[in-house]
């Protein structure tokens, strides 16, 4: 990994939420908890209950957003939009729909007769596997630079109406302002083999 962009802080939980339909005990304002587990959850899955808007507290600079520990499927599409004021008028930014599950894995690394040898993405198998499913979006990414919007408030669209459960689920979005952004040139991951060391978990009181 030569570069990396770190986000922080999360803007959400100081902003107001509203829109879509949710169950009850489960609605969207449970996805500014930082407890992942305190979902939201739709009502169904059409597009007028997956949808939801965002009013933060002040204009706030975001460059990157994301949805984390959802339950979106293989067809799903999220769109984000920016506007620089809190009545969601003038839009400064906007991705479009976009693919939730892009290219995770390289041809090469997959085996010829892989139901998804030449796009890459994962397996329904594989993303039920996993325990916090993250979709995330960096404003205008070029190289490890992204672009940075001004924004007073925001809206999230959600197309997912082919989901099996007849639902979405969101364990947290986040909406991040740019931070410095590192660049390893070179850098390496290395394991360490164990040995007859100790090891121990401080004691809770």
């Amino acid at each position: 990994m030569a570069r990396c962009m770190m986000c922080w802080p999360d803007r959400v939980p100081g902003a107001t939420l509203s829109g879509g339909s949710w169950q009850s005990g489960a609605g969207i304002a449970n996805i500014q908890s930082s407890v992942l587990s305190q979902y939201a959850r739709s009502t169904d899955a059409t597009t007028a209950s997956t949808q939801w808007k965002m009013v933060f507290d002040k204009k706030r600079y975001i460059s990157a957003a994301a949805l984390v520990k959802h339950n979106l499927s293989l067809t799903a599409t999220a769109r984000l939009v920016l506007y620089s004021d809190a009545a969601w008028t003038n839009a400064t930014y906007d991705s479009g729909f976009q693919p939730v599950w892009n290219r995770w894995f390289p041809t090469m690394s997959l085996r010829w007769g892989d139901s998804n040898f030449w796009t890459g993405k994962p397996t329904l198998e594989f993303i039920q596997s996993l325990d916090s499913p993250l979709y995330a979006q960096t404003l205008g990414m070029t190289g490890s630079l992204a672009t940075t919007v001004p924004a007073r408030s925001a809206k999230w669209f959600i197309n997912d109406t082919g989901n099996a459960t007849g639902y979405i689920q969101l364990g947290r979005p986040g909406s991040t302002p740019p931070s410095r952004t590192p660049r390893w040139t070179g850098a390496r991951f290395s394991t360490c083999a164990r040995n007859t060391a100790s090891e121990f978990l401080p004691s809770i009181t």
